[in-house]
């Protein structure tokens, strides 16, 4: 090589470097983005299906707050195992606004399902005054609670079953 070609690739070696460099540099922060990007989607996945879980443990908890609550009123006698069932199932049917569609009617449901439970209760407490007191008041309020224990509650768990399957159906959700 003459003397001027060495010259002339010495010049362009620096802005060759260069070049280089920067297509390096390029081509890392390239590689780092695409791999972040799928982090992204990956975590993004992984927050949906949470929610998903999440949602599904909630409702599920609304669902069997009732059987608890069931088991409690035909017994009471107010213990603390009985007024804690009463308390989870009232949350249970606070929280269902939030977690059910107006439309669903669960709410609704819940809170026709609450009342009975505080007719048995409210009857169940006051029995032995009111059997003494008025004993017509007494066999209405009896029959009306017992109407709740065999047919108004097994309905309404009925009705609860069909209108959370849709959101109960893990599969869809």
């Amino acid at each position: 090589m003459s003397a001027l070609g060495c010259t002339e690739l010495k010049e362009l070696a620096g802005p060759i470097a260069t070049i280089i460099a920067a297509f390096a540099a390029v081509s890392v922060t390239a590689y780092f983005a695409r791999h972040q990007k799928r982090i992204a989607v990956e975590q993004a996945h992984v927050a949906k299906e949470k929610l998903r879980y999440d949602l599904f443990d909630r409702r599920l908890e609304i669902f069997s707050s009732i059987f608890g609550m069931y088991h409690a009123i035909i017994g009471w006698e107010g213990t603390l195992e009985q007024v804690a069932a009463k308390d989870k199932f009232f949350k249970a049917y606070q929280e269902s606004g939030f977690l059910f569609k107006e439309e669903s009617g669960i709410q609704k449901l819940l809170g026709e399902l609450n009342a009975d439970v505080q007719k048995v209760i409210g009857f169940k407490e006051l029995k032995g005054d009111l059997s003494q007191a008025d004993r017509v008041l007494f066999l209405k309020m009896f029959n009306e609670v017992q109407d709740i224990h065999l047919n108004k509650f097994p309905a309404g768990l009925e009705k609860l079953r069909l209108a959370m399957g849709d959101y109960l159906n893990f599969h869809s959700i």
